[in-house]
């Protein structure tokens, strides 16, 4: 059954209807029409540690709350743009407790599309970020901001 509607779906949470009707993304699609390899992947990264909602409620809150999203969202949109996405997350939590950052340990790595790419490319980066951190608490990101290279490639252009 559809999580917002009611309606039978072939095992996805939400149905093609709410989708077309809503404001969700392509990511938002691709975790619905996917939810159990995402559920999987979640659990063999060890994401639950840093995103403990399900596959349905992520979906869920982006949809009806318009709300924030996550690492969750990385691994879709890997398969949406059909390229590796590398996550940075800068070792600020280390810094302040003077102990690993779990979150820097988990969110440092690259997510591959859910099918192996046909025109495999370089990888999207992104880059973890938030309020400033501050004194002992724990930081806590809110959005990450991609990162563009300093190194500018040559176009060949023939005449």
């Amino acid at each position: 059954m559809c999580a917002i509607c009611s309606r039978r779906t072939n095992n996805s949470a939400v149905c093609r209807e709410c989708l077309s009707e809503s404001r969700a993304d392509f990511f938002v699609q691709e975790l619905c029409l996917h939810d159990q390899y995402y559920t999987t992947t979640i659990s063999n990264l060890g994401l639950d540690l840093v995103d403990d909602e399900s596959v349905e409620d992520h979906v869920l809150r982006i949809i009806n709350n318009g709300e924030y999203t996550s690492v969750l969202t990385l691994a879709a949109l890997s398969s949406v743009f059909d390229r590796p996405i590398r996550s940075v997350y800068p070792n600020v939590n280390g810094d302040i407790s003077g102990e690993e950052d779990g979150y820097y340990t988990l969110l440092n790595r690259t997510f591959e599309p859910r099918q192996k790419s046909q025109n495999p490319s370089s990888a999207l980066q992104v880059m973890w970020s938030g309020p400033k951190p501050e004194r002992d608490r724990i930081w806590r990101t809110n959005h990450f901001v991609p990162l563009l290279s300093t190194h500018q490639q040559q176009m060949n252009t023939q005449s």
